[in-house]
């Protein structure tokens, strides 16, 4: 009787042993997928911010405005917007604050202003996705600033745009773009999407000229 308790004893006790195991192996296992997984998408994320030994950048100052550099104070920064007809205006903080002209003006509002968290509102949850997002940034001295419509079309249940954006900053510091130098403009494409009437931006990528 004795030597019957003993051995269901010795059974528990060797059960309990393999569903511990067995736990601790399924959850190393989650643990490497979930580590993975991560790896994966940080690696697939553009960063416009990743420095280039090439590019020289001016001193990051993030109380300065601006407006108080003359030679920048002087420049064009009119945010130019040429709609599907043609038809180029600059735009003005009257915008409709939902449509697209709303956001274009916001969005460089908030890169003049270094204001990252305005700057982040105007971005999908597909662009946080695939891009690394400035999470700070100094007043930014945008100019010559144009946006020119591509593209438009229905996609996915959801209205997309797509926009030629070129603009220069002035002794860039690369706190919010450190792919390009001072006073080079580079052509981006800008995908804008509306959905249940909200428009943001849903991807930045640079025009593929060949």
């Amino acid at each position: 009787m004795e030597n019957n308790k003993q051995r269901e004893k010795q059974k528990l006790k060797g059960f309990l042993k393999i569903v511990i195991i067995a736990f601790a192996v399924l959850l190393l296992i989650l643990v490497v997928l979930f580590l993975l997984d991560k790896s994966l998408k940080d690696v697939d994320k553009k960063d416009y911010t990743d420095k280039d030994e090439s590019i020289y950048y001016f001193s990051a100052d993030y109380d300065a405005d601006p407006l108080d550099d003359e030679v920048y104070a002087a420049k064009n920064r009119d945010i130019m917007f040429t709609d599907h007809a043609g038809n180029g205006e600059p735009l003005t903080a009257q915008e409709d604050g939902k449509g697209v002209k709303a956001l274009f003006y916001d969005y460089f509002t908030a890169l003049m202003t270094g204001d990252s968290v305005s700057h982040s509102a105007l971005l999908t949850e597909n662009y946080k996705t695939h891009f690394e997002i400035q999470e700070k940034f100094t007043p930014q001295k945008v100019y010559d600033i144009s946006i020119k419509f591509l593209t438009g079309g229905n996609a996915d249940g959801n209205y997309i745009e797509r926009y030629q954006v070129t603009y220069k900053i002035y002794k860039n510091d690369g706190t919010y773009r450190a792919d390009v130098g001072s006073n080079v403009a580079k052509i981006m494409v800008f995908e804008v999407t509306t959905e249940n009437g909200r428009t943001m931006i849903n991807s930045i990528v640079p025009m593929n000229i060949k």
